[in-house]
């Protein structure tokens, strides 16, 4: 199967990354496995320490920059998500607290429901919404000359910028356009970080080239690589 300039450019930078940051296979460990002098800082809702590079998101998310997190299924992706959460909407009382200020969006409304779904447990089911959603695309009469004709009147779609919003958490990234939706979110959202997460065998956009392929040569990546779903010890088993 020949592989895309986009799948190219993904799998380079990839291969840059884990060059850089010292790559460490996938293993079924807990975080102090891997490093016995890890101290746990943060936790999941559901009381489990963070590891490491789960830790790091959370830290960088704190600090206001935009990043990208990706990690195969069952890396603890959402887990890691439901921390950053949780920590940023500590000032306000908590996520049930907090509306503008933070969207976690996605292409497909599956999607959606699935993050929906993650969010439950710690009461930010409210900030979940697709793409268009988030951009309250309106439909806007107007009026329209055609070359060598007179006026009509049609209708076309506009979004309301909006400035509240400060972090933009795009899941399954990988379908997300560069040049279509990406290009809206960052017109409509100029005061927004961004978290780009995904996994690099989802599938790609619709139309264009997949944003998660650019980001990943332009911000920190996180790459989760301990799978729990898979864990032996792991209560889903």
């Amino acid at each position: 199967m020949a592989i895309s300039a986009g799948q190219q450019r993904v799998l380079a930078a990839l291969a840059a990354i884990r060059q850089k940051q010292g790559y460490i296979p996938p293993l079924p460990a807990s975080a102090q496995e891997q490093n016995p002098e890890f101290i746990p800082k943060f936790y999941t809702a559901k009381g489990d320490p963070l590891n490491e590079r789960q830790t790091l998101a959370v830290d960088t998310a704190m600090e206001g920059e935009s990043f990208c997190l990706i990690g195969g299924a069952g890396c603890g992706k959402t887990a890691t998500l439901t921390a950053v959460i949780s920590k940023l909407c500590e000032p306000y009382g908590g996520p049930s607290k907090v509306y503008d200020q933070i969207a976690i969006v996605a292409f497909t409304r599956r999607a959606c429901s699935n993050a929906a779904r993650a969010m439950d447990i710690i009461g930010a089911r409210h900030l979940v919404r697709t793409i268009h959603k988030q951009l309250k695309y309106q439909p806007i009469p107007k009026e329209l000359r055609e070359p060598g004709e007179g006026m009509y009147k049609a209708t076309v779609t506009k979004f309301a910028p909006n400035k509240e919003t400060k972090l933009i958490i795009v899941e399954e990234a990988s379908m997300v356009g560069y040049d279509t939706l990406y290009k809206e979110l960052l017109e409509g959202h100029p005061n927004a970080k961004f978290i780009f997460v995904g996994d690099l065998n989802q599938l790609k956009p619709v139309m264009g080239d997949s944003v998660l392929g650019y980001k990943l040569t332009q911000l920190p990546v996180i790459e989760l690589n301990v799978p729990y779903r898979q864990a032996l010890d792991s209560d889903i088993i």
